[in-house]
């Protein structure tokens, strides 16, 4: 070309707005895929919401009762574990039980020496499980360290035996020397009790009311319940401790636990409740404020399901089928999604800030390659009109003149994708870096979800983020970098292509002529 000065300018605007186009392409790709590999770290675990205002228009249609809205058929469990997407499921149930056992303390939450504690005893976990795969392990939260896993038999016995098969954490088994095979006692404290020889009323004992009155009686008194479990595997935690006191608590918690069946666990809690309607029985006090029969009655046959998906990418799929199998009050719920919304919502916003950047560099590009490629038009009008007075016609000179800016541009937006690929990377760390740790710590009394409460779940932090966090160039963002930036470049020629149509070369000739 022989205008080289313009033709330079208009290589160095492209790669100008060129770059800010591909590294706002690049940081908003690689904030997408850290994003999806994020959420693929955690496993693709559901469970159920309880929909309170779908069950009170039940209980006004009368479709239903009180205590039928709070509680799950199993069946409908299966059901939906028999979907497609479905890789595993199971149901539940939890509940702690008391031990003269050392548990597993962790330095960082400075809970005190085990040699301070009088009684040492402390509060292990329950878990109740309904399937010999073990839901937990199969979706690698858990790996068996060692022994095995239960048995159909041991799952569902026909008769329910004395001591029931657990499952312990590696901690647990050295810290207390037991090994396989061993026999551990767990208790349900004070659990209330009538003597055999109790001499009481018929309708129970009346003027009693909460206070010294009922508490000096003397059949208000309670017993240990003490529960026998055969160890028969240890589990290893593959999570990762992280260093914020609410996940350093749930941390503990998941590693002072026990896995056993389910039919152990509703044996505890049902025993449980049926001391308290006992002592309502005998201290006349089911008008208690607080006290539900009914709802104590049925606590036992709570259950909590789980369902792990195949793959992350049929969470939509997988709720919309599932959902249209439970009743209207419930709801799948949005999985382990709360454990990094916060991280979500941030990079979302960023995202959002990029992206305004990108149509705004866009536009740029448009509005400054229009003005420039008008001005190399003018210099080059008396070159164009004496093209159209020897023939030449006007859609071959304008093809000759986009095809001269479209090959000028393409130098100009390879280079930029070029630099951009190059510096992105350190430009998007420091922005999303401040971004993430701007985002506030969960207090400690953070109430946790209802998968967190059973174990499933992590915190997760900026440095998860940053870890996973990679700008790099693939086929997708080369392709949407050129589609965007080709796309500004033909826009930028439409007002010059008019200008072009318009002219009359022998206006231009005369005028020159004249000049």
């Amino acid at each position: 070309m022989r205008y080289k000065g313009r033709t330079f300018v208009l290589i160095m605007t492209v790669l100008l707005v060129g770059f800010f186009i591909a590294v706002s392409i690049l940081i908003n790709q690689a904030i997408d895929v850290s994003i999806q590999q994020l959420q693929r770290t955690m496993p693709p675990v559901f469970s159920i919401n309880f929909d309170a205002d779908a069950a009170i228009e039940l209980e006004q249609n009368s479709l239903s009762n009180d205590i039928e809205l709070f509680f799950l058929d199993r069946e409908l469990v299966h059901e939906i574990g028999r979907l497609s997407y479905v890789s595993h499921f199971d149901y539940t149930k939890l509940y702690g039980l008391s031990g003269f056992y050392q548990p597993y303390w962790l330095e960082e939450l400075n809970m005190g020496c085990w040699d301070e504690f009088e009684h040492p005893y402390h509060t292990f976990r329950v878990h109740g499980v309904s399937r010999p795969e073990v839901i937990y392990i199969e979706s690698g939260m858990y790996e068996l360290y060692a022994g095995r896993l239960f048995t159909a038999d041991e799952i569902q016995p026909v008769v329910l035996p004395e001591i029931a098969p657990a499952l312990v954490s590696r901690e647990f088994m050295e810290l207390n020397q037991v090994p396989i095979g061993s026999i551990v006692q767990l208790i349900d404290f004070n659990a209330f009790y009538l003597p055999e020889d109790a001499q009481v009323p018929e309708g129970g004992f009346t003027g009693m009311y909460w206070g010294e009155t009922l508490w000096n009686h003397p059949y208000s008194r309670g017993k240990d319940i003490f529960y026998e479990f055969e160890i028969v595997g240890v589990f290893e935690f593959t999570r990762i401790r992280r260093g914020s006191p609410t996940d350093l608590i749930e941390h503990q918690s998941m590693v002072n636990l026990f896995f056993t069946p389910n039919w152990r666990v509703e044996e505890i809690i049902r025993n449980h409740y049926d001391a308290w309607l006992l002592w309502a029985d005998v201290f006349n006090m089911h008008d208690w404020e607080g006290f539900d029969v009914e709802f104590l009655q049925e606590r036992a046959d709570m259950i909590t399901p789980l369902w792990v998906l195949y793959d992350v990418d049929d969470t939509m799929s997988f709720k919309e089928a599932a959902n249209r199998i439970l009743p209207s009050n419930w709801r799948i719920d949005d999985g382990l999604a709360e454990t990094f919304r916060p991280i979500i919502e941030t990079t979302n916003q960023l995202s959002a800030t990029i992206s305004r950047v990108l149509w705004m560099g866009a536009g740029a590009m448009v509005i400054v390659l229009t003005l420039l490629i008008l001005l190399y038009l003018r210099e080059r009008k008396h070159e164009l009109g004496i093209y159209m007075a020897l023939g030449e016609r006007k859609i071959k000179v304008v093809c000759q003149i986009v095809l001269e800016v479209f090959v000028v541009s393409v130098i100009g937006l390879m280079l930029a994708l070029i630099i951009a690929n190059m510096v992105a990377g350190n430009i998007s760390g420091f922005m999303i870096e401040a971004e993430l740790l701007a985002i506030p710590e969960r207090c400690v009394f953070h109430w946790p979800s209802r998968l967190e409460m059973i174990g499933f779940g992590q915190e997760m932090t900026a440095d998860d983020m940053l870890e996973h966090f990679n700008v790099s160039m693939d086929i997708r963002t080369i392709f949407l970098f050129f589609v965007v930036s080709i796309g500004a470049i033909i826009a930028s020629t439409v007002i010059p292509v008019a200008y072009v149509l318009e002219l009359n070369p022998k206006e231009i000739l005369m005028k020159a002529r004249v000049e």
